[in-house]
């Protein structure tokens, strides 16, 4: 009966036998002609005691062992197999799954170091929320008091609270603490009553993650934090189309392109006078402008690049510039147009009659002249440089930002 030897790998260098030794494994194995099976015996591994061979030694070695017996059982002779375990083979992947390992464990380390050890840019611990000073929105001027913030703060997290005893309201991180306070009391103004700040000069973005998830596990997680639309409303701009009814969305559906967007802009104009009467019955005069490019499209939100601290007058909403509109029979209409309501809207308002059509800057219907004043009228697509420098615009998309005085119906002009 004659033996051969086959090394095996890596993989089958799991297969210890009892009784084995640091020495090298060997493993014989015999084919026993009355049953066809098989038996084994361990050579150079102490006692010598028979270990029956397993199915589950390896689908390699079992491949390794089939594929012989066929090739040699024709000669009619038995087979021996001598199976050595070969020494340990690097593999590179276990390599890598080593390395990612060992980061995913110092990533770990460290968030958990900067959840003990706190400010490391403060030279101080997380502070409690409860513990910090708070600070009311609007001041006894009627004005935001949300001040800038000090020099070589870099990041801030802020907890906004609502008025008497609603609580926590909103917990966020920001890079200026001043346009992100003004951005959330302009979209929820009833739910901004006091806010806190905690300050860092050395902006970890995993620092001010752990301070906002302290705060929230103090407190519990306000309804602009736990996601879907509460949140939404306090971080993006509001959605008007969102806030209109079935039956104003079906209708759009129905309209004309033009129509459709006077239909929006009207929508528009509406919940802006409801967001600002929000603001009066918080004590906020001032005005806080919305950006104009986004009105266009049905969003309401906070124009950061706008003044700070401009009073609303007496009067109600539109009444922070007087405009004169001279009408084509000589006379003169004086009406009041915040910087944040097209001169169209505002005269609709006060029930002065002007053409438009289309209410989006696109056609010549609703063309004006600006004899005093400055108006911004970025949303146009209408006019040329030319006609502009001289003076035109579009009232259906054009914003006061002076006290103006206008010529109106003066469509023939530019057509």
């Amino acid at each position: 009966m004659g033996d051969f030897t086959m090394t095996v790998a890596q993989p089958l260098a799991f297969l210890s036998l009892p009784g084995s030794g640091p020495s090298t494994q060997l493993l014989r194995v015999r084919q026993g002609p009355p049953r066809r099976s098989f038996e084994s015996e361990a050579l150079g591994c102490g006692d010598g005691r028979p270990v029956a061979l397993a199915l589950g030694l390896g689908a390699a070695l079992a491949l390794a062992c089939r594929a012989q017996l066929r090739s040699t059982r024709s000669a009619g002779r038995g087979i021996s197999v001598l199976a050595r375990a070969a020494a340990p083979v690097v593999d590179s992947a276990d390599v890598v799954k080593e390395a990612l390992k060992a980061k995913e464990e110092e990533y770990r380390r460290r968030q958990a170091q900067t959840k003990t050890q706190g400010s490391q840019g403060q030279g101080g611990d997380i502070p409690k929320l409860a513990e910090l000073p708070r600070t009311a929105f609007v001041g006894g001027d009627g004005l935001l008091q949300v001040p800038e913030a000090e020099a070589g703060v870099r990041a801030c997290v802020y907890a906004i609270f609502g008025p008497r005893d609603l609580g926590l309201q909103h917990v966020g991180v920001s890079r200026n603490s001043q346009t992100s306070l003004r951005a959330h009391f302009s979209r929820r103004p009833e739910l901004s009553a006091e806010f806190a700040v905690f300050d860092v000069r050395k902006p970890d973005r995993s620092l001010l993650e752990a301070a906002r998830q302290a705060w929230l596990s103090e407190c519990g997680t306000p309804a602009g934090n736990a996601g879907g639309e509460e949140q939404a409303f306090w971080e993006a701009g509001i959605n008007v189309k969102e806030l209109m009814s079935a039956d104003e969305k079906q209708a759009m559906d129905r309209m004309t392109a033009a129509a459709a967007d006077a239909a929006l802009r009207e929508a528009v104009l509406r919940v802006e006078i409801q967001q600002v009467q929000k603001f009066e019955d918080m004590g906020c005069q001032e005005q806080l402008l919305f950006d104009t490019k986004l009105k266009a499209k049905g969003i309401l939100d906070f124009d950061a690049a706008a003044p700070v601290g401009l009073r609303r007058p007496a009067g109600g909403v539109g009444a922070a510039f007087k405009v004169s509109l001279k009408m084509p029979n000589g006379e003169v209409v004086e009406i009041d147009c915040a910087p944040d309501i097209t001169i169209l809207d505002a005269a609709e308002a006060a029930g002065v009659e002007l053409p438009s059509s289309c209410k989006s800057g696109a056609c010549s219907t609703c063309a004006a002249k600006v004899l005093e004043g400055i108006v911004d009228q970025s949303e146009q697509s209408y006019l040329d440089a030319t006609q502009e420098a001289a003076g035109y615009c579009m009232t259906c998309v054009c914003y006061p930002r002076s006290d103006l005085t206008f010529e109106t119906h003066r469509q023939s002009d530019i057509l």
